[in-house]
């Protein structure tokens, strides 16, 4: 798993991770924020690796499907970079920096 991935998917469980289920969001937070291996998973939810990779699978493509259609972690990253060409344009306005401090 690369780092880009790791980093992606973690901004859509950030954004759309309610909206998984309880056992998806349990399998998904041990594999990509606490790194365990599908077969630690399997061992501490008692199921086979097959249904975590399964469970982990289905996360993904929901996160992915919920930001195709929603643009929430996109659209954030644009706010983001329109604000840090802001704050370089007027470093000394402190309105867009409490502004930027809000995003």
């Amino acid at each position: 798993m690369t780092l880009e991935k790791t980093t992606y998917m973690n901004s859509l469980y950030d954004s759309y991770g309610e909206l998984l289920t309880p056992r998806q969001r349990a399998v998904f937070e041990s594999h990509y924020q606490e790194d365990f291996s599908l077969s630690e998973i399997a061992e501490n939810i008692v199921a086979t690796k097959q249904a975590v990779s399964q469970l982990l699978k289905t996360a993904e493509k929901q996160l992915t499907t919920f930001e195709t259609h929603l643009h929430l972690v996109e659209n954030q990253a644009a706010r983001n970079e329109l604000m840090q060409t802001l704050l370089s344009k007027y470093p000394t306005d402190t309105t867009l920096k409490d502004l930027a401090n809000l995003l």
